[in-house]
Parts: structure tokens; C-alpha cells; sequence
């Protein structure tokens, strides 16, 4: 018995070899499952009732993997890591990003992609796309299933976290203006400064800057006035307490 692929411009491929039958036979009926050929009845000068198989190896082909996470709200994805491929590889990896507030996702193209390895994102997003293009064709001997396996994909991991807050760690110093310091905090790309002048016990704070330094002089502000300071966390559309 022998197979052969049907190529995407419609041609039939090369015709593989398989397991022989013990008969030839006409009018039967074929199934092809799970990676086999059932043939069932038919004729060979006389009714046939048996039902036959053969395996099909699978001629080498392409194919692609993708998969949409959803992690319910904007968090900061730290890295994402594969475990799988095989004879041919992963010819191509592309990842994507999207805020819940647009849902818009930024590609990522990755040439050379390894098994195992954890990929740096760092980036805020509610949306995380993956996907794999997959080359059995590579291989010499793709067809040799029993042997070499086939590309797969077998574990697929996101790794992220809520951008943590500057906390209690901002100091303030007074002289002509306020000067605040504060230290960073992992996975932020910049520090919103909010302000707000006490009124009786309310206090109703405002963003004043936005700012990559680890600093910042507030110089507009008045004598015998008190004021409340708050240093948050920014990356993107994640935004610490």
C-alpha cells in the first residue's frame, strides 16, 4: 500500500511505501484515523469481510501552533517559556502584547527559538499571543516517525506578576523646593509624582510629572502648607498603588 501528501497548489507529493495488504481488492470502503488506513470489505473476484490496516508515517510537512492567554486584567509579563520541537525545529517564533484597554497586539518576530529558554518580555499587557511555525521538511529523514518523532509543542508557560509599589521607600528633603528620592522597583520604565495639599483632613492627590529619574524637585509650592506626597509604579498601562 503506498500514500503520498496533497501538496497546497493541489499537486499529489511524493508516494510512500506503507504496510502491504494480504490482498488486493476493489469496492471497498477506506478510512483514514488517527494515523492509519482502515480498509474494510470489498472484492477480489469474491466478497471480502475482513477489515485491514496499514500505518501512514506521515510525509514531512509544516504546520503552525498558536494560543491567546488571557490573564483577566493589565499585568506585567515577565518572560514566557516552550517545552518541545524536534527533527526540524521551530523555524519561526512570534509573540504579541495587548492592553484589556485596547486589545491591540504588538508583534515580536523571534529568529532562533530554543526549547526551555525563557524569553524577556517585560511588558504590561491583559493579552499574551503566541505563535509557532513548525518544519518537519528540514529533516532528512522526516518520514521515519518511530525514529525521529515529530515537531511539537508540549508545555507553554506565562510568567507575570502585579507591578509591586515604591511603598515607604521615598525620602523628602526641604529647602527651596521638595526633593523626593525613591528606589526603583523592578519591571517599572517610569514614576508617576502625586501631590495633593491637605484641606482640613481631605486630601485629594494629583498626578504632577511623570518621570524615569529616581528623583524629583517640586518647586511650586507655598510656606505653612502641608503637602502628601505618593510615588507610583509605571509600565505601560500598569500602574502601581
Amino acid at each position: 500500500m503506498q500514500f503520498a501528501p496533497v501538496n497546497s497548489n493541489g499537486t499529489v507529493g511524493a508516494w510512500s511505501a506503507t504496510t502491504s495488504f494480504s490482498t488486493g481488492r476493489y469496492g471497498h470502503t477506506s478510512v483514514a484515523y488517527n494515523g492509519y488506513l482502515y480498509v474494510i470489505g470489498g472484492y477480489n473476484g469474491t466478497a471480502l469481510n475482513d477489515v485491514q490496516f496499514a500505518a501512514l508515517t506521515g510525509p514531512a510537512a509544516r504546520a503552525a501552533y498558536s494560543r491567546l492567554v488571557d490573564l483577566g486584567s493589565d499585568q506585567l509579563i515577565g518572560s514566557f517559556q516552550y517545552t518541545g520541537a524536534g527533527p526540524g525545529g521551530i523555524t519561526n517564533l512570534t509573540y504579541a502584547t495587548a492592553p484589556g484597554s485596547t486589545g491591540i497586539l504588538s508583534r515580536v518576530s523571534v529568529p532562533c527559538s530554543i526549547s526551555g529558554y525563557s524569553y524577556n518580555v517585560s511588558q504590561c499587557a491583559r493579552y499574551f499571543w503566541v505563535r509557532f511555525d513548525m518544519d518537519d521538511t528540514a529533516s532528512a529523514t522526516a518520514d521515519d516517525d518511530a525514529t525521529f518523532g515529530r515537531n511539537s509543542i508540549q508545555d507553554f508557560t506565562v510568567t507575570y506578576s502585579t507591578l509591586q509599589a515604591v511603598g515607604d521607600n521615598v525620602s523628602a528633603t526641604k529647602a527651596t523646593s521638595v526633593h523626593l528620592a525613591w528606589l526603583a522597583v523592578s519591571g517599572a520604565t517610569s514614576y508617576n509624582v502625586r501631590r495633593c495639599t491637605f484641606t482640613g483632613d481631605s486630601c485629594s492627590p494629583a498626578t504632577i510629572a511623570n518621570t524615569s529619574n529616581l528623583y524629583f524637585d517640586d518647586f511650586v509650592l507655598g510656606n505653612g502648607s502641608s503637602y502628601w506626597y505618593n510615588i507610583q509604579a509605571v509600565n505601560g498601562s500598569c500602574v502601581s498603588q
